[in-house]
């Protein structure tokens, strides 16, 4: 993420989501906090992850659970993409490999 992103932004810490990682960096002289995702973690291990905010402090945490079981029940209801979903919870891999599931999908999809 570049300081661009966060220009004009004038607060101390900036809470983020939807990349489905967990972060926590400085961008620009502001903490920069990603939650991460719940229900389709990009992590490795299935564990969902979550943010904790207590008095303005940010904590990131993560919760095990049957990840695999909640995987199958996303395919059983007809998810349709199945190679993120299976590498999220099923067969967790490691984050980069879902990254480039992602990358892959994209450049092979129609531009306008």
């Amino acid at each position: 993420m570049g300081g661009d992103a966060l220009h004009g932004v004038d607060a101390d810490l900036v809470v983020a989501g939807h990349t489905h990682q967990q972060d926590d960096r400085v961008v620009s002289g502001r903490r920069f906090v990603n939650a991460g995702s719940v229900g389709l973690p990009y992590e490795g291990d299935g564990a969902a992850r979550w943010l904790w905010i207590d008095d303005g402090v940010p904590e990131l945490r993560q919760t095990t659970y049957d990840a695999v079981g909640a995987g199958r029940r996303f395919l059983a209801s007809g998810w349709p993409d199945q190679e993120s979903l299976r590498a999220a919870l099923i067969e967790p891999v490691e984050p980069v490999v879902v990254t480039r599931i992602f990358e892959d999908a994209a450049s092979r999809a129609p531009h306008p």
